[in-house]
């Protein structure tokens, strides 16, 4: 009964991971449209964290005020992540939607880990294995030809350095959270993040502009509060539920269904072509995924799964013998 009990826990946090994953993939629609009818990636960024951080702190001040008090002398943190980050993160993305397919634009922000796997072995000292080493030789791979330098892509050049630049810098959204988020609660970090975002983001956002175009265009306001709920808070809480019962590892490679869902989304709205290199370059920096998350367990399940079999070998034996 307790396993079963387990299984249904662990199959309700998957859902809200793989639900998390679908929301952030559909994003792309509502960023294209925006940047289709003259809103700049700034605007979209600062009324997009102004909306996340503002629900949080007024939301938690009343539930649990304590989550939104941090010292002053860890708010590089913050900085770190919501500027070199978030926004950095956000402003090459957008800069590559305009030219890149959904899918391309989507799969090669997901070559983040393995940017955090280098970080990690420069600045943290962290061992080089064999399957790390394995997961960046199959990122690479994964990035030639999801980009189309093999197979018939239809990549523009200035869009894949965008997108190889938004992987990068959500790495550092990455790693300063992993820094943060050993003093501080996800909500604090998520909170503050957003905020100092939307603060580096206002002095550029031309909100006056941002106004009269949304006069001229009601889907634009409406586009813009899907990225900030719909788009952000919603799969950020489902994200957060989904991790209380499951591995971190296991999650990351559930919520690769975002670039998954965005080359459907292209397929079907945008009638984008789907080439067999674009798939083979998915699951490539999928396998590098599974690889980072799982690599280094691999000989402790082999031995595992080789104990199991002779215990099992051991009782068969005692059986026969009685």
């Amino acid at each position: 009964m307790c396993i079963v009990m387990v299984n249904k826990v662990q199959s309700v946090a998957m859902a809200f991971i793989i639900g998390a994953g679908s929301l952030w993939g559909t994003m792309g629609v509502a960023s294209r449209y925006l940047l289709e009818h003259s809103v700049i990636g700034f605007q979209i960024i600062f009324v997009r964290s102004l909306i996340t951080s503002l629900t949080i702190f007024i939301g938690y001040y009343f539930l649990d005020a304590g989550k939104l008090k941090i010292e002053l002398k860890d708010i590089w943190m913050f900085i770190g992540s919501g500027v070199f980050g978030l926004t950095a993160f956000n402003l090459c993305y957008f800069n590559a939607l305009p030219t890149l397919s959904l899918s391309m634009a989507t799969v090669l922000l997901y070559t983040a880990p393995v940017y955090v796997t280098v970080i990690s072995l420069v600045v943290f000292n962290e061992k080089m294995t064999r399957y790390k080493l394995l997961a960046l030789i199959t990122a690479i791979f994964g990035c030639i030809f999801t980009t189309g330098v093999v197979g018939n892509g239809d990549g523009d050049t200035v869009g894949i350095m965008f997108g190889i630049l938004a992987g990068f810098f959500y790495s550092l959204y990455t790693v300063f959270g992993s820094i943060a988020l050993k003093k501080y609660d996800p909500i604090t970090y998520t909170a503050y993040t957003f905020l100092l975002a939307a603060i580096f983001t206002f002095p550029t956002s031309h909100m006056t502009e941002l106004c009269y175009l949304s006069s001229k265009d009601i889907l634009i306001p409406v586009c813009l509060v899907l990225i900030g709920v719909l788009f952000t808070l919603i799969p950020f809480f489902m994200y957060s539920r989904g991790l209380r019962d499951l591995d971190p590892s296991v999650a990351a490679v559930l919520a690769y269904t975002e670039p998954m869902v965005a080359t459907v989304i292209g397929f079907v709205i945008y009638g984008e072509t789907i080439y067999f290199s674009t798939i083979v370059g998915i699951l490539l920096i999928l396998g590098s995924i599974v690889l980072l998350s799982y690599g280094d367990r691999i000989p402790g399940m082999i031995e595992e799964w080789k104990a199991k079999r002779r215990k099992e070998g051991k009782r068969e034996a005692t059986e026969e013998a009685t």
